[in-house]
């Protein structure tokens, strides 16, 4: 309840002069925290605009559970890379199909959240700030390898070493060099 009132506040801050009630809830907030003026007022925006970003990323999480994806929310990306370093996505989603992404994708815009297509995790670098919005991990048929007589398709999220076994199984020779990629 009190946070509903700061948040309450800082948009009545926003706007125009506390209102007299207001001023009874947040300036002895202010005073009890040792705060005047604009650090307070900083501090109270920062606080309601992570309360917001919290019901928003609720809501995101409620959209992607209706459409069955699998997904996880503040997934340590250190498990996801070959160098094992990086911070949390706010979500994690496994795409094992083309229908999977563009539903991702399609969720990621609806909400305004970026999207980010992830492989297999090689030669990539995660902040520890994590990514903000989705990392669409491409598994399943996305990461598959077939070979048609003299032709090799891998998927987006496919291994360049299981993409060279594959070929030197069937004969054919070129991506010897890309296994250590």
């Amino acid at each position: 309840l009190f946070d509903e009132c700061i948040c309450l506040a800082v948009q009545y801050y926003k706007r125009e002069a506390f209102p007299a009630r207001m001023q009874a809830l947040v300036f002895p907030w202010q005073n009890a925290c040792g705060m005047r003026g604009s650090a307070a007022s900083r501090i109270l925006r920062a606080r309601c605009a992570r309360r917001g970003r919290i019901k928003r990323l609720q809501a995101v999480a409620d959209a992607l559970q209706k459409l069955a994806l699998t997904f996880e929310e503040n997934a340590p990306m250190a498990k996801h890379t070959t160098l094992r370093v990086g911070g949390p996505a706010d979500f994690l989603i496994e795409a094992k199909s083309v229908d999977d992404v563009r539903a991702a994708f399609r969720t990621a815009q609806a909400y305004g959240l970026p999207a980010f297509l992830l492989g297999s995790g090689s030669n990539l670098l995660v902040r520890d700030g994590g990514i903000r919005g989705f990392a669409v991990h491409l598994s399943g048929a996305m990461s598959a390898v077939e070979v048609q007589g003299t032709l090799l398709r891998a998927g987006a999220g496919a291994l360049l070493s299981a993409a060279a076994v594959a070929a030197q199984q069937a004969g054919l020779s070129g991506l010897e060099a890309l296994s250590g990629i």
